[in-house]
């Protein structure tokens, strides 16, 4: 399965045999594993940008396992720029008509 998601955090966590599991969380919430160390330190350079996730998912007893398979920047969409992205990136136009209107009103 694959969606586009923000990642929020990654941690790393140190096993018993000495493996190192990264839990990547997203923007919602939803946590993926991947023991591969490829995988997670390019989720860790990735922190907090939007991202395109491929994963599987596996049931094992009662607990169900979401594992992360890759990780890549998600492609530049127009519409899916998140809102305070999009507020800095036009900041400064609005502050441009802001004073061009106040220079009219004044002449």
């Amino acid at each position: 399965m694959d969606k586009t998601v923000t990642i929020q955090d990654v941690r790393t966590f140190e096993t018993r045999g000495g493996s190192v599991r990264y839990v990547v969380r997203d923007g919602d919430g939803d946590e993926y594993t991947t023991f591969r160390e490829r995988i997670g330190e390019a989720a860790k350079a990735l922190e907090g940008r939007r991202v395109r996730i491929e994963y599987h998912e596996e049931q094992r007893g009662q607990y169900n396992n979401v594992y992360l398979d890759k990780v890549e920047p998600a492609p530049d969409e127009g519409g899916d720029t998140p809102p305070d992205e999009l507020y800095e990136k036009l900041k400064p136009f609005k502050e441009r008509v802001a004073r061009d209107i106040e220079e009219d009103a004044s002449e």
